[in-house]
Parts: C-alpha cells; structure tokens; sequence
C-alpha cells in the first residue's frame, strides 16, 4: 500500500501542470499580453456611450494638450486620467479604436503587474517550506490570466473612460508589486528604488481613481496576511499609520480649512436621494450580486435595476450577515490559508469606497469589482493550494540545543524539514542551514 501511495504521488508531480516550471518568464508575460490582445481585440469598434460623452466627446478640455491647466482642472481628483484623454486626442482625435487599444495595453499590463506581485509574494520564506513547487510555477500565470480573461471584466475595458478605473487598478497593483519587492530584496539600493516606485505608483494611482486610497490598508493587508507581520512590529506599524492619519486630518483642520469635515461630507457623496445607511444597505446585495456573476458570468448587464431599500428589511441583515461571516472566514484563514484570506479580505477592502456609506447615483456597476476581482481570482485558487503549517521550520529549528545535540544539526535530519525548497544535501553545508533557522555552526557535512 505504501509502494501505490508513492506511485500516487509521483505521477502527480508529473501532471501536464508541472510542465509550466520550464516556462520562462518572458513566455508567461507572452502569453497574458496575447490573451488580452486577443480576447479584447474584436472590440476596437465599440462606439463611445453613457459617460463618454461628457468625459471625452464634448469635453473641450483635453483638445488642447497644450494647455495643461485646463486639462488637469477639469477634474482635479482624476487629472492624469483625464491627461491620458488628451494624449489620445491628440493623436487620432475621437476615433474610438485608440482609446480602446489604449485600455487594453492599460488591462494587459494590470495583468503583467498581478503575475510580478504573485511571483514574489509565493517566493517568500512563509510559502517556500510549504507550498509544492508545481503550486509556485503555475499559480502566478493562471491568476492573472483568469483576471484578464474574466468576462465580468468586459465592462471596464470596452467602456472608455472607465480607463480610470482599469489605470487605477494597475498602478495600485504596481505600488504593492514594488512594496513586497522591497520588503523581499537584499540589496540596499534597490530597496529604496522600490520603496520609492511604491510611493510613485500609489501617488498615480490617487489621481487617477479616489478608490486607490485605499492603499496603506491594502500594505498592511499584505503584511499580516502574506508577510508574516505579528506581534510588536505589527503593533508600531498600525500604530504609525494611525498616528499619521490623525495628524494628517487634524493639520488639514487646524491649517487649512476649519468647514474641513463638512466638505468632506459633501464630497463624499454624490447623491442625496439615499442616505449613507441606506445606500450601505443597497450594498450589501450588490457585493453578493458582484461574486455570483464572477462565479458564473452569465446575463451580464450595462446597469442593473436594483431596489432602494434599507436595514429594516430583514433580507438586508441576512446579506450583511453573509458578508461578515466571509470576512470572519478569511480572518481565521490567516494562519493556515494565507492566500485565501488576503482574497477575501482584499476583496471587500477595494470595494469600500464604492460600496459603504459613500452614496453614489448608480448602485451598480460592473467596472467597479475590476480590481476587487483580483482577490476573487486568489480566492478561487488560494482555497486549492498547500494549507501553510502554523510553524514554519524556523520556529522548529530555535528548540535545538547545537552543544547536546550536534548529530541533530547533520544535514541529512535538517534537510528532510526543507524537502520542497532545499538542494540535495550535498550542495549545502550545516552552517548555511542553521543559520536560517537562526543558529550559527562551523560543524561540517559529515558530524
């Protein structure tokens, strides 16, 4: 029995799927840039509709990319959206086709952006012990070419100037690309690039979309979920990020503007046909709506009919009764599915700017879960990979005496905890070995 067993196993590291560890990298970014290309190229006919009108067709500002003022003041919050706008003017005028290719060159390179992020993040000391190599090889490509190929996805490419959606969404993933690569590099130098590329994507991104404020959040998302943040150091982090959030909005109310919380009111409401709880209750039927239609992408609509309605309807609390036992589900996933809960919690994160208490004429629509699609993406995947043992080896290695117990630091006893991730014992030396695990050893190979 334990002969099959084995045999079991070893053709399932030869499954088809095992073949993608040869696959270059230039080939996977080959084949999302070709799966974009070819999946939206049929739609560089789509004639401008809805608010292409007033954002792009009758809009005077951006026929002149000369006067840059008018330009960026048409909408300050969205100004280099717009700026893109004027450059497509500029080159073909209103001819639609450019502005799509634009978008999806924009959607292509959210998808290359996705691939980098997952590549490093899968690579990192909490998944290298655990997750199979087949599972590193593969999970980055298909992410991203389930989000690029996504019907639900249609919306935000083919529509215009949801440009600003799909812009957004890529320089968000590009900050958290450049983020984890810093917190993963080694070398001085290119940390700082990258820490610096971070704070210019996440910069991009807020001039782009106002949803992109939800960055730092999405940073310490990735930390606690994906990186490993506890105890201490997570404890000065939030506590950072709370201390600069109050001493942001307490110099822009002491220094600025004493009607500061009431223009905040009113810029974070675009209607006030329903209120900030009623609209927070509409939303809770919409995010269910939003994960039934990536789950299956049938009837697909421009604008959905849904009903005003309010937390007195009971139906209301058994949709936001679903919602905070998903989140409760992700946050008990942390330890043991670590993909799964960032997912799930990245999900409703980008999601709550446009679906909470910020009212917004329309209830609906598609474009909005483009970049809250990419949690629904790893949670599809992330419930299928290697579950992530709650102690990792570094944590197994700390008991070890190295004085009593020096047969116990060999190679070979040391190099069957890191199976999947280490070389054969004999292109490792004990020393190197325990020095991961937070020990330090001149012994050599043979004790």
């Amino acid at each position: 029995m334990a002969k099959k067993k084995n045999q079991g196993k070893q053709k399932l590291s030869e499954l088809p799927v095992a073949g993608l560890r040869d696959l270059s990298q230039s080939t996977c970014l080959a084949l999302i840039v070709l799966a974009g290309v070819v999946s939206y190229g049929f739609t560089l006919s789509v004639p401008f509709y809805l608010d292409d009108f007033p954002s792009i067709r009758e809009n005077p500002a951006i026929r002149d990319l000369t006067d840059i003022d008018a330009v960026l003041g048409f909408a300050p919050a969205r100004a280099l959206g717009y700026l893109t706008f004027a450059l497509n003017y500029a080159m073909h005028g209103y001819s639609p086709a450019g502005y799509h290719i634009f978008n999806i060159l924009i959607h292509s390179l959210a998808g290359i952006a996705m691939y980098f992020l997952l590549h490093l993040l899968i690579r990192a000391r909490r998944f290298t012990a655990a997750l199979p190599e087949r599972a590193v090889a593969w999970l980055p490509l298909f992410v991203a070419l389930l989000f690029i190929l996504h019907p639900l996805q249609t919306q935000a490419v083919t529509y215009s100037v949801q440009r600003l959606a799909i812009m957004s969404a890529m320089l968000y993933l590009g900050s958290l690309l450049f983020y984890v690569a810093a917190r993963t590099g080694d070398r001085r130098g290119a940390i700082l690039q990258c820490y610096l590329s971070a704070l210019v994507c996440a910069s991009a991104a807020m001039l782009v979309k106002q949803n992109a404020v939800t960055i730092p959040a999405a940073v310490l998302l990735v930390e606690v979920t994906l990186l490993g943040l506890q105890g201490r150091r997570m404890a000065k982090v939030v506590g950072g990020l709370v201390a600069m959030g109050l001493m942001a909005i307490g110099i822009i109310y002491f220094l600025v503007t004493p009607d500061f919380f009431q223009s905040l009111s009113e810029a974070t409401a675009e209607t006030d046909l329903v209120s900030r709880w009623q609209y927070l209750a509409i939303q809770m039927q919409v995010l269910w709506l939003y994960i039934v239609k990536f789950l299956l992408p049938v009837n697909l609509h421009l604008e959905y009919d849904i009903p005003v309605t309010s937390f007195a309807s009971p139906v209301v609390w058994v949709f936001a009764t679903g919602h905070l036992l998903l989140i409760g589900f992700g946050c008990s996933q942390i330890r043991k599915r670590p993909l799964l809960a960032f997912g799930i919690l990245f999900y409703y994160l980008t999601h709550s700017v446009e679906s909470s208490i910020i009212p917004i004429r329309d209830f609906a629509f598609e474009h909005r879960t483009y970049l809250p699609n990419f949690g629904l993406c790893l949670m599809y995947y992330g419930q299928r990979t290697t579950q992530v043992p709650p102690s990792l080896p570094r944590r197994r290695c700390q008991h070890i005496d190295r004085r009593r117990e020096p047969q116990r630091f060999t190679v070979e006893r040391l190099s069957s905890r890191y199976s999947d991730t280490m070389p054969p014992p004999a292109y490792r030396t004990t020393g190197s070995i325990q020095s991961e695990c937070g020990h330090v050893s001149r012994l050599p190979v043979g004790v």
